[in-house]
């Protein structure tokens, strides 16, 4: 709630990381994503396709679920590779 606020009031961006996922989907605008010390994407969350999925599929924490699934195929990929 104070991040929220404080983003308001100060037309300021936060940058947010965190394993916490209660209540961020509410108020958060981008999903940041760096993959290897690169950045993978920067997009609002209304332009990321599989998190409108997840929503439309009635996940619970549909953007936790999207993380998830990113870092579960990361490391996938990295054990292929190694």
């Amino acid at each position: 709630q104070f991040l929220q606020e404080e983003n308001e009031k100060r037309s300021v961006t936060i940058l947010f990381s965190t394993h916490i996922f209660d209540g961020l989907e509410e108020w958060g605008t981008h999903v940041t994503y760096i993959k290897h010390g690169t950045l993978s994407f920067n997009k609002p969350m209304a332009d990321i396709e599989e998190l409108a999925v997840l929503r439309a599929q009635d996940y619970l924490t549909p953007l936790f679920e999207f993380v998830c699934r990113r870092v579960h195929a990361d490391a996938a990929e990295y054990r292929r590779k190694r």
